[in-house]
């Protein structure tokens, strides 16, 4: 049974992502949340200490998205409540605490913004998107220099961010250093 179960988390997982890229939100989160509870209940059962790791992958993944898809429906109180308990369950992985940094974000909650970033970094610096996130954060709390460093750190890592080149620019503007961002 714990195969079967398995199989249908992950099928939950991949049709609710799906569904997500369909703009069908609500759909989605009811999906992750069943998957959740299977790889829940499968983590519970399972003795195997690989199989372990693989579950709590899975679920982490999971609950991770479940607040993309929450976060889709304007429900940011839960999508943040929902990463948060990523959080604690899952503190070594570093995209939850980007998710995090994210919905803090976007919520304007900067410093919470820039403190979950920095937690991803530390656990993963060769991953560009935190630095991005903490980039635009440090930005609105007028770290301007500290804002420049994440952005050039994050272009160096990844050169496609073309997020991190408008901060530049916009950091630039804001210092009055209008033709170095020319």
């Amino acid at each position: 049974h714990a195969e079967n179960r398995k199989t249908e988390a992950e099928r939950l997982h991949f049709l609710a992502t799906a569904l997500l890229n369909l703009e069908e939100a609500e759909a989605a989160e009811t999906h992750f949340r069943t998957a959740e509870g299977l790889l829940q209940t499968l983590l519970e059962v399972t003795s195997d200490q690989e199989e372990k790791r693989y579950l709590d992958a899975c679920l982490c993944r999971t609950m991770v998205m479940r607040s993309v898809a929450l976060e889709s429906l304007n429900r940011m109180e839960e999508a943040l409540t929902a990463v948060t308990n990523a959080a604690v369950d899952h503190p070594d992985q570093n995209m939850v605490f980007c998710r995090k940094a994210e919905l803090h974000y976007e919520m304007k909650q900067f410093q919470e913004s820039v403190d979950a970033a920095s937690r991803s970094i530390e656990l993963d610096p060769s991953f560009h998107l935190p630095y991005r996130i903490r980039a635009n954060a440090f930005y609105e709390l007028g770290y301007y220099n500290e804002a420049y460093r994440d952005c050039n750190d994050c272009i160096r890592i990844f050169d496609g961010d073309i997020e991190a080149y408008f901060c530049r620019i916009n950091i630039l503007i804001e210092v009055n250093e209008i033709q170095a961002a020319l």
